[in-house]
């Protein structure tokens, strides 16, 4: 009984609107929760993934350019050309 007439006192001051509003606050604040929890429980920190390459013996033998060419193989294309 006492937590309906907290309720109920709540909805009166606050309207429909005000309830409305931490309703959607609520529900908000879980989903968002809900995502982070997600998100971090599915990505692998840098750590976990090193640690992971070095048990299993992978090395790559050249870096990944990440789209970008070599200066020092662009400078030798440019002495072959003159």
């Amino acid at each position: 009984m006492v937590v309906r007439d907290v309720v109920a006192n709540l909805l009166h001051r606050l309207g429909m609107v005000g309830a409305i509003v931490i309703a959607s606050a609520l529900i908000f604040g879980a989903v968002a929760g809900g995502v982070i929890v997600h998100r971090l429980d599915t990505t692998p920190s840098a750590s976990s993934e090193q640690a992971q390459g070095d048990e299993s013996g992978e090395k790559t033998s050249e870096p990944a350019d990440n789209g970008h060419q070599d200066s020092s193989k662009s400078e030798d294309s440019q002495d072959k050309d003159v």
